[in-house]
């Protein structure tokens, strides 16, 4: 049975000029890192060309219970390829000014879903920001 997801909204959003970039922050709580539910950190903006059916185009995902695991995904129309995407992905993790954990990520998986196309970073373990 899947687990219910908890959603949570950017506290910044700063749109970047040049092709596509989203600079983001989320505040994490110790209630959310602890609960049972999966947490969707959502995109602020909508990714030019995505998949309408996603919110915003794609999305970071934390799952897990005792161990938390972190993907990024984005969701595509069916028409746009693969070899016209090009992505890449900083994540910090910070308890307060101290940087916990980086991820940057530029290697992705093309899965195929009826309706849209979806690309997919390497599942990464986080550590306990704790």
């Amino acid at each position: 049975m899947p687990r219910p997801r908890r959603h949570l909204a950017p506290v910044s959003n700063q749109p970047q000029s040049y092709d596509y970039h989203q600079k983001m922050a989320w505040k994490i709580t110790e209630d959310d890192w602890n609960t049972d539910e999966n947490l969707r950190l959502q995109l602020g903006t909508k990714i030019p060309g995505s998949w309408d059916g996603a919110r915003n185009g794609g999305g970071i995902q934390l799952f897990g219970r005792k161990q938390r695991y972190i993907a990024f995904g984005t969701y595509w129309p069916k028409e746009v390829k693969e070899e016209d995407l090009n992505i890449e992905t900083i994540i910090r993790m910070k308890k307060g000014s101290e940087i916990r954990f980086v991820l940057k990520d530029s290697v992705y998986s093309h899965r195929t879903f009826q309706n849209y196309n979806m690309m997919l970073n390497k599942e990464t373990v986080l550590p306990n920001p704790t």
